[in-house]
């Protein structure tokens, strides 16, 4: 259950960082 987590919340910044990039091109 807890790697499960740690594995959403690694998507989401993975997301995060991906949006940041389009912000920045």
């Amino acid at each position: 259950m807890i790697i499960y987590i740690n594995f959403m919340l690694f998507k989401y910044k993975i997301n995060e960082v991906n949006i940041l990039m389009s912000y920045i091109l």
